[in-house]
């Protein structure tokens, strides 16, 4: 999944990807009038991730299910590209190793449902980590992030 990123919606890879798994593409846009870019999404429910593409029909943000989620199966890890790593103290021991930022937030309460997370981010590429009572959730692959 971690290759996807940057890739334009036309190029090889992803045609192959879309025709190879018979998946959409579902556009959305700014019907309020807010102001908000356009955006294209992908979903393969079944291999559990989705993806988000920007105005400009460029990968930006790859959502992978570690475990299955509202109609979505997990995520076979051999797929993703980047390691799971279980704990934000792992995600931040991967940070030094890789000599990258490390950014987190523990006990974040939501609903009843106790929630963390860890970033590693490499120049305008990160890897998010989002944990539900301490258990590895979701890993989201980004590029073009330009967060603070």
């Amino acid at each position: 999944m971690a290759d996807y990123l940057g890739k334009q919606l036309k190029s090889d890879e992803m045609i192959d990807l879309l025709e190879t798994h018979a998946l959409e593409v579902v556009y959305h846009f700014d019907h309020f009038h807010e102001g908000a870019p356009d955006e294209y999404r992908i979903t393969d429910a079944s291999a559990g991730f989705e993806m988000l593409l920007d105005e400009s029909q460029k990968v930006r943000t790859v959502f992978c299910y570690v475990s299955a989620e509202g109609g979505i199966s997990a995520i076979d890890p051999a797929i993703v590209g980047v390691p799971f790593l279980h704990s934000i103290a792992e995600v931040e021991a991967t940070g030094r190793t890789m000599e990258c930022e490390f950014s987190s937030k523990e006990g974040i309460e939501f609903l009843g449902r106790e929630l963390s997370w860890a970033k590693l981010t490499f120049g305008a590429r990160a890897w998010h980590y989002e944990f539900e009572n301490a258990a590895l959730r979701k890993v989201t692959l980004m590029e073009g992030w330009s967060a603070p």
